[in-house]
């Protein structure tokens, strides 16, 4: 059987899921109905992963070629084999694009998908019990009618349903963007699916800089990365800011002549140095950075992977509501966003039901806003917020440096402080420390040292613990 590719769809998108992932075909196959797909085709293939689940407890993966071969050699009708070949051709397509990783997003899109194929079906079924006047059985199936429920929501019980542990087992800690060194070190899995990261600090901290730095590390590891501009910079200042970070060459030299720019060799902290020693190299640039040069090295960085999508809006006019129709159009398309990236949530406008609140209120609302993006799209959400005006002069941010609503730390999985000394700019050194970490123990004055270079839009090169 030739597989050739096709535009993608739900039903498709779940099909390739359970042909794919056990832990979405094991919740399919506990609410299994023959009628689950609204094509013929899509229920045929149902069956056969949970036929075959049911028998060998794990999803058929390529073995599904060989399930069909085993149906067409039952069937004698060549049209039916042939249609049933054609429809697995446009399942095929869903195979390369990387659902399997991220069940709870499968089972959340099967749990939508089937509640809607269901309810077209009792609408069906209602309007022709309405035109032959059955309208006694038109109200017994609205009465016997119920949600369908893959277990995402509503009562379980763990201690007696084994899947529900296995699924959170499996899907637990997967972290989306790794770094390596000490800095890997601190960060850990902090990073993961689900998860709703903020670093904050005062203005001109380099806010902007570590939020373009995270999405372009997620895209060199092949996520899909979703980037709002939410007015801090134009639309033409962070396209050169990006393409700066991703070819590390500067694109203004001052006053024509070549550009100098000192590049992190090694650093070095031990607890009681005031400051951490940085060992720099001298890059020398003789033009800067022109738009050829920058495309042609990314384009050749991702060979057409379609990974990024940048959504920029002028100051005070993106809303979450604006962010989750983009999300919905992205979707739509099969887009689906491993990361987004927000720069940054102090720009977001309040949602239009928290109008009448005060300005504390309106940004909880906002943080809470952000943190049902990554539980509601399974992505990780990073941004960033400005610290109060006591941390201009404070050596390590904490708790107390907060500004609008205190608040914002109860909807975060993590809050990463970034520190610096005039002295450690001018070494272009960065200390990060946690002010929150859920599943995991911090001490808001344990920081790591990070050596960068803003030159090259790069903030994070190298990165060491204190030594004892």
């Amino acid at each position: 059987m030739r597989l050739h590719k096709y535009k993608g769809s739900e039903e498709r998108m779940v099909l390739a899921g359970m042909i794919t992932d056990s832990n979405l075909l094991s919740v399919i196959a506990a609410n299994y109905d023959p009628e689950l797909f609204p094509s013929k085709w899509a229920n045929i293939v149902c069956r056969w992963c949970v036929n075959y689940w049911n028998k060998y407890r794990k999803p058929p993966k390529k073995n599904i070629r060989r399930l069909y071969l085993q149906w067409c050699e039952k069937k004698q009708d060549e049209t039916l084999k042939e249609a049933l070949g054609k429809f697995l051709q446009h399942v095929s397509d869903e195979y390369e694009k990387g659902h399997e990783n991220d069940t709870q997003f499968l089972i959340d899109t099967a749990t939508q998908f089937f509640n809607k194929t269901r309810l077209r079906k009792l609408s069906e079924d209602l309007e022709e019990r309405i035109i032959t006047g059955d309208i006694e059985e038109a109200f017994s199936e609205i009465a016997k009618f119920n949600k369908l429920d893959l277990g995402t929501t509503g009562s379980i019980d763990p201690f007696n349903d084994p899947d529900v542990v296995r699924i959170a087992f499996e899907s637990s800690n997967e972290t989306l963007i790794e770094y390596g060194g000490d800095l890997g070190k601190f960060f850990g899995n902090v990073f993961e699916r689900d998860g709703f990261v903020a670093f904050t600090g005062p203005e001109k901290r380099g806010k902007t800089f570590i939020l373009i730095e995270i999405a372009w590390k997620a895209l060199l590891q092949g996520r899909r990365v979703l980037f709002f501009e939410a007015g801090d910079m134009s639309q033409s200042q962070f396209i050169r800011r990006l393409m700066v970070r991703a070819t590390r060459h500067p694109i203004r030299l001052i006053g024509g002549f070549p550009g100098e720019v000192l590049y992190p060799k090694s650093i070095y902290y031990e607890k009681g140095m005031e400051i951490a020693e940085v060992e720099h190299e001298l890059r020398k640039f003789k033009k800067p950075l022109d738009w050829r040069t920058a495309y042609n090295k990314v384009q050749k960085k991702f060979e057409g992977k379609d990974l990024f999508r940048l959504d920029c809006y002028p100051n005070n006019t993106l809303s979450l509501e604006k962010i989750k129709s983009f999300l919905d159009l992205c979707q739509s398309k099969d887009w689906i966003p491993d990361v987004i990236v927000i720069d940054y949530a102090d720009l977001l406008v309040p949602p239009k039901h928290a109008a009448r609140y005060d300005k504390r209120q309106q940004t909880d609302e906002i943080w809470k806003g952000l943190r049902s993006l990554s539980q509601e799209y399974h992505c990780l959400v990073v941004t960033a917020t400005q610290s109060d005006a006591d941390s201009y002069n404070s050596y390590t941010i904490t708790k107390k440096n907060f500004t609008e609503s205190k608040t914002k730390h109860a909807h975060v999985t993590a809050m990463i402080g970034i520190n610096r000394t005039d002295r450690e700019k001018l070494d272009g050194i960065f200390r990060l420390n946690y002010i929150d970490r859920r599943e995991a123990e911090y001490y808001e004055h344990s920081c790591v040292h990070v050596a960068g270079c803003l030159g090259v839009a790069s903030p994070f090169i190298k990165s060491t613990f204190p030594k004892t």
